[in-house]
């Protein structure tokens, strides 16, 4: 009965997949969306003057001309690491998460049909990404049964929005965009229910689901001193999910392997959980005291409270359904950013960011290792007859961090990452 009761509380977990991931903003946003604002450390939504401003602020698609497309992609290289008493031996040991590099693409296109009116098409991801921790670790040189195993080996979220917008310009110094924005996402998760420290022992749960999901988006921007200070305002809508899909339950990659006592509880079969994506909103400035320099500043305020608690119905199984809270606190983001122009066609760009991690201390754990991060960033480009090329480096550190006792997996947690940005550029004047 114990062990039943085990497999109930772990089922329960599967909701943790709709939202853990090592993504690269708090929580599991991701923000780079284009190596220009990248290089700038978002600080972008006052600026917006290229296709990219679908993202960070609508309304600068009416300050474009002609055709513009644009097209990038972020490699990203998270690490992560889990500091805390071995089981057997209560010896403190250091345990790394599995590394990987993901590949993050975006495109975004804008095109002026009136002389007050542009149109826009922006593809990107702003959340997701995936952590993982493997089954065994070495320690002293030996393979040993990681003990975390019970808590979470891999979980994955990907979302891709389609996002059509349209912008006006109400009057020379002011600007209004709004879009629509449809998601698809899809989640999976695999972890563990662990009858005994034997690895082999273990009964392995996958779920999986997705869905699509709709929301908008809204900005505007008003230049206060022309050519010397910009003020921008971005809304994104957050998105309602409720994601469908299945669970098996094997044992040694066997269905057929799990205990025949077990069999008529842990059935196979569809289930059902939501996640509500939070609003943001973006309030920034941006100033020209020089012909070749831009100052960037934006504040952004996340509402990760409507991550307040997990549910999962399995739908044929109402013994496994369950309800957990996460309590997760809404955020702020500062951003801070400059470009210089050292030639006409060569910008030169730098940044800082300041990201509030969300979790709580006693909801925090190593399906979503997160504190508060400190980014830095670095971009250069390059202008040539109607094509441009940007290039961004950032990396962001959240230093280590400790969760409550009553948390999953108590102990000390670390994550930083190096993310590489590059976009290409496409303008043509009608």
């Amino acid at each position: 009965m114990r062990t039943v009761e085990r497999i109930l509380q772990a089922a329960a977990l599967f909701a943790l997949c709709l939202v853990s991931a090592n993504a690269r903003a708090a929580g599991f946003g991701l923000n780079e969306h284009g190596a220009k604002a990248m290089g700038m450390a978002g600080a972008y939504t006052a600026i917006a003057d290229t296709p990219s401003s679908i993202f960070f602020n609508p309304a600068g698609l009416a300050t474009l001309s002609g055709l513009q497309l644009e097209a990038g992609v972020a490699l990203i290289a998270p690490s992560m690491s889990y500091t805390g008493p071995r089981p057997d031996t209560g010896e403190q040991v250091t345990v790394d998460g599995v590394k990987h590099t993901f590949f993050v693409p975006n495109f975004h296109g804008s095109y002026r049909v009136h002389d007050r009116i542009a149109v826009g098409f922006g593809l990107y991801v702003p959340y997701g990404l995936t952590t993982e921790w493997a089954k065994t670790v070495t320690l002293n040189g030996q393979q040993v049964a990681w003990w975390g195993r019970g808590v979470s080996e891999k979980i994955g979220l990907q979302t891709v929005y389609l996002n059509p917008t349209i912008a006006a310009k109400l009057h020379p110094r002011i600007f209004l965009g709004a879009g629509l924005t449809i998601t698809k996402a899809a989640v999976s998760l695999n972890r563990a229910v662990t009858l005994s420290a034997n690895t082999a022992d273990d009964i392995d749960i996958h779920l999986s689901g997705d869905t699509w999901g709709v929301g908008a988006t809204a900005g505007l921007l008003v230049k206060v001193l022309p050519e010397l200070l910009n003020a921008g305002l971005t809304f994104r809508s957050g998105t309602n999910l409720t994601f469908g899909g299945n669970a098996a339950f094997t044992r040694n990659g066997k269905g057929a392997d799990v205990p025949a006592g077990l069999r008529t509880q842990l059935t196979d079969g569809p289930v059902e959980a939501k996640l509500n994506l939070p609003h943001v909103f973006s309030f920034g400035l941006a100033a020209f005291p020089a012909k070749p320099l831009t100052l960037g500043f934006a504040f952004d305020v996340i509402m990760w409270s409507s991550y307040e608690k997990l549910e999962i119905n399995f739908k044929e199984n109402a013994a496994l359904s369950s309800s957990e809270p996460k309590l997760w606190n809404n955020t702020i983001c500062v951003r801070v950013g400059a470009e210089y122009r050292v030639l006409p066609q060569l910008p030169l760009r730098v940044g800082f960011i300041f990201d509030q991690g969300p979790p709580p201390p006693s909801t925090l754990g190593p399906e979503l290792p997160d504190a508060d991060r400190y980014e830095f960033t670095l971009g250069a480009g390059y202008e040539v007859k109607g094509f441009r090329v940007d290039l961004a480096y950032q990396f962001l550190t959240a230093g280590k961090f400790r969760n409550a006792e009553t948390a999953p997996l108590p102990g000390e947690y670390s994550s930083d990452a190096h993310l590489v940005g590059l976009s290409l550029g496409f303008k043509h004047d009608l």
